[in-house]
């Protein structure tokens, strides 16, 4: 699947399991609020080692790469989830 911002850019979205949200290694967890199809959606980031945000999207999570993103937790973006 492909998560595409405002702007067009396409992010590939990978099947993952739920994060344990553990604080093993000191490891913190941060929260923002999204809006992909007109559906208000945690997105998830390991503020620690964390390279992916994380998110539930129909009972599936999904991860997608952080490093996409332009000031990922800056603002409420608008996201459009599709097929390839």
């Amino acid at each position: 699947m492909i998560l595409t911002d405002k702007k067009g850019n396409k992010h590939r979205l990978i099947k993952t399991r739920r994060p344990k949200f553990s604080n093993h290694r000191g490891r913190t967890w941060d929260c923002e609020i999204k809006v992909v199809n007109d559906i208000e959606v945690e997105f998830w980031l390991d503020t620690t080692w964390g390279f992916y945000f994380y998110f539930q999207w129909e009972d599936q999570w999904y991860k997608v790469l952080m490093l996409n993103f332009i000031d990922p937790l800056k603002y409420k973006e608008t996201l459009t989830i599709g097929e390839k």
